[in-house]
């Protein structure tokens, strides 16, 4: 049953795995702007920590849906934005690693689970100071991601919104996943633990008996008296020694025709 448990568990972890590198994979920041003019046109932006994707599309129908992705380049007017996303993504990544590790590091693979979920939860933490990231780095900005994590503004027929996307969630669904798998992994150590001292108390309950005919150890349980009979005083009568009489040699006999 524990091994059944154990192999099930580790499937768990595996499906950890999985939410670790969607998270590290996927966007955790977008900005969306709608203009409701003649025809309305919607243009997406979403960042992750090594590349950023754009695409827009309109409503009319000879719109067609176009797309840009891009390796998101290292500048000065943009090193505390990337700071905060680096940090975020650079834990995950190490929560990932341990996810990895829980797979394989037997029964006490809960710890690993935990480790990976405070690391993970300190890069989901980290990423919420990408708002003043954003205000550190514009040299003007009074509204959007630079004044609130996640929210949205319209004014003369336009829209914005701002907030957290796909990798984001995915990491904290990651940290949700690892803390149930620890929380498992504590109930089946609990199970096994009182297993092992219920096994133990019935070999003790047991006394080796040897037979010597074939010098072969036969356990079985030890029969103990209900009562016992009070110990009786014995007097053993004292005997005294008496020598035996002298032995006196008898005359030979002497034939009386000699």
């Amino acid at each position: 049953f524990f091994f059944m448990a154990g192999c099930g568990l580790h499937c768990l972890a595996f499906i950890g795995v999985i939410l670790f590198v969607l998270a590290g994979s996927f966007p955790w920041y977008y900005e969306r702007g709608e203009i409701n003019l003649i025809q309305t046109r919607r243009l997406n932006v979403a960042f992750q920590f090594f590349y950023e994707v754009a695409w827009d599309k309109c409503s009319a129908d000879y719109c067609d849906l176009n797309m840009d992705f891009e390796y998101w380049e290292f500048s000065s007017s943009t090193t505390m934005t990337r700071l905060v996303f680096g940090l975020s993504w650079s834990f995950t990544i190490l929560g990932g690693i341990y996810a990895v590790l829980a797979m394989f590091k037997g029964e006490k693979y809960g710890t690993c689970a935990l480790t990976s979920a405070i690391l993970t939860t300190l890069g989901i933490c980290c990423f919420f100071f990408i708002s003043p990231a954003i205000r550190s780095d514009s040299s003007y900005c009074n509204a959007g991601p630079c004044d609130s994590f996640a929210g949205s503004n319209s004014f003369a027929g336009q829209s914005v919104s701002w907030g957290p996307t796909f990798g984001f969630y995915f990491a904290v669904a990651a940290v949700c996943w690892m803390v149930i798998l620890y929380l498992l992994e504590c109930c089946c150590y609990s199970s096994r633990k009182k297993s092992k001292q219920h096994t133990r108390g019935k070999q003790s309950e047991t006394v080796p008996i040897i037979n010597h005919s074939n010098e072969k150890i036969v356990y079985s349980t030890p029969v103990y008296p209900s009562t016992a009979p009070p110990a009786q005083e014995v007097h053993v009568p004292v005997v005294e020694y008496e020598a035996p009489p002298p032995y006196v040699q008898k005359p030979s006999y002497t034939p009386s025709y000699q």
